[in-house]
């Protein structure tokens, strides 16, 4: 199997999900996307080409400023991390879905979470962090990853679901004092959604739907996580057995050292 762009240049690809008897789901890296106009060729069934390139050292999918990309996919002991930074995240006992936005997802019940080591890569300057989510039950905080720290005042990030919101959380390094928006318009429980959080070194943006919604520029408004590991399905990642958990499914999360363009968040959204 191998793409080409337009020019014929071969596009190195990921495949996420593979049905032989169905729809399958394949990421492909392409140089741009115009509109409705990008056109992508699939070609299969060359003698000679059975064997996929070695994409992961030759022009990465997830190479170009991602800090991790995770599908939740598989059910052996970590989530593996797409991008080529190794940011695997720890599964612990965090169910798949068949049934995710893209592909499997990963499922959530309230007493589970998976962990990524501390990195600097994932706690930069400017970023973007979007991930797909379905909440169950409840109004209460639940969060679909945290990447806080107290260590030192209030620092890093959180992503909270809150009285049928998204609230787009931040340290300041103050003790107990947090930046607790943006928050977004109104999502429903059972509901998919896709959130991105962003932040340019000034302003915290939220965004459902592929559509930018409330900001903040409080100053102070940010200051960066620099001891504790990401925690996605629940809050309190600091703490062992973790609080805010969150019931339901998420998928397709990836963080970006970079604010990521309007366009670039609306066709994260359109693909899925």
């Amino acid at each position: 199997l191998r793409f080409f762009a337009s020019s014929g240049q071969e596009l190195a690809y990921e495949i996420a999900d593979w049905n032989t008897s169905g729809t399958s789901d394949i990421w492909v890296k392409v140089p741009s996307i115009s509109g409705t106009s990008t056109v992508i060729t699939a070609a299969w069934g060359k003698t000679g080409t059975e064997n996929t390139p070695d994409y992961s050292s030759n022009d990465p999918v997830w190479s170009n400023d991602f800090g991790g990309a995770w599908h939740f996919s598989t059910t052996s002991t970590n989530f593996p991390d797409s991008s080529p930074n190794g940011h695997h995240a720890t599964r612990n006992s965090v169910g798949v879905t068949n049934s995710g936005m893209v592909g499997k997802g990963a499922s959530f019940t309230g007493t589970e979470f998976a962990d990524v080591s501390y990195s600097d890569l994932l706690n930069t300057d400017k970023f973007t962090v979007s991930i797909w989510a379905k909440r169950a039950s409840g109004t209460g905080h639940a969060a679909p990853y945290s990447a806080r720290g107290n260590n030192d005042g209030t620092r890093g990030y959180i992503l909270y679901s809150q009285n049928n919101t998204f609230q787009f959380w931040t340290g300041k390094a103050a003790v107990g004092s947090w930046d607790m928006t943006p928050v977004s318009s109104t999502h429903s429980l059972n509901t998919w959604y896709h959130i991105a959080s962003t932040y340019d070194g000034t302003t915290k943006k939220i965004w459902l739907n592929g559509v930018g919604g409330a900001t903040s520029n409080a100053n102070p408004n940010y200051a960066k996580n620099t001891l504790y590991g990401l925690r996605i399905g629940s809050g309190a990642n600091e703490d062992p057995t973790g609080q805010f958990f969150w019931v339901g499914e998420l998928d397709e999360m990836r963080h970006s050292s970079i604010n990521r363009s309007a366009d670039w968040i609306k066709a994260e959204y359109d693909n899925h």
